[in-house]
């Protein structure tokens, strides 16, 4: 569904439009839209400002900007990478932005992810190139996200119930797929701590090893340790699996 407006130059003025194909339902409101014909069957759009919605994903996506050059409205093809720029994406507590998008669609569906890569917790993240069909009876999405120099104060900042901090920069791969319905990661993934700068942990360990130990029983002793160790602990290793 699309609500337009017409100027006096004949420029359609988009105000809102939406697309549902299956369960993937997307809403896009143009701070300010733009479309103008051309003679060949193709159309020039201009987005400023623009909000993107995937509810079903719970995904927004603020401050799109560009110009798209379709060479064909029926059917949609465009078929020369197109680039725009969003200010910020949110998915629950994670934000992403500003960064990037660029694509070309042929005429049977095929979007083809070719760049997508923003800034996130202080370093950035990247989905590596994709594709998936729009016209598909069931769409399903698979892609992998490359992450680089994250900060460790704010990765743990959204990780729930950890309650320490971590010192340093990360960096990895997870590949993600909705294939059977609900997200999963495919092959497993990681995050790795960088070499440099030093990496250190600090956890508020008390008692994580020693609660109902006798105080004066040897294991206690060694326990107790290995608590005070993980209060201040410079970390040379540090690596996260997603199975």
């Amino acid at each position: 569904a699309m609500t337009f407006r017409v100027d006096d130059n004949g420029t359609i003025l988009v105000d809102s439009l939406g697309f549902e194909s299956n369960d993937v339902r997307m809403e896009v409101r143009p701070g300010r839209g733009e479309v103008v014909l051309t003679d060949d069957g193709g159309a020039t759009v201009e987005l400023a400002d623009t909000t993107i919605e995937l509810p079903n994903e719970e995904v927004t996506i603020t401050g799109v900007a560009g110009v798209v050059r379709c060479d064909s409205i029926d059917p949609l093809k465009i078929l020369d990478l197109q680039e725009l720029s969003f200010a910020k994406a949110t998915y629950g507590d994670l934000h992403w932005g500003p960064g990037n998008i660029g694509f070309p669609l042929d005429e049977n569906g095929t979007f083809a992810l070719a760049r997508c890569e923003g800034d996130f917790l202080g370093g950035t993240l990247r989905m590596e190139p994709t594709e998936f069909n729009l016209f598909a009876k069931e769409i399903t999405f698979s892609f992998t996200l490359a992450l680089d120099k994250v900060v460790g104060e704010r990765l743990v900042e959204v990780v729930p119930g950890f309650k320490g901090e971590l010192k340093g920069l990360l960096a990895g791969r997870i590949p993600l797929s909705d294939r059977d319905g609900d997200w999963n990661y495919l092959d497993g993934g990681h995050l790795e701590l960088e070499a440099v700068p030093e990496g250190r942990l600090s956890y508020p360990a008390d008692g994580l090893l020693t609660e109902g130990m006798d105080p004066q029983s040897s294991n206690y002793k060694r326990s107790r340790l290995v608590e005070l160790a993980l209060q201040d602990l410079k970390v040379k290793k540090l690596r996260f699996e997603f199975l």
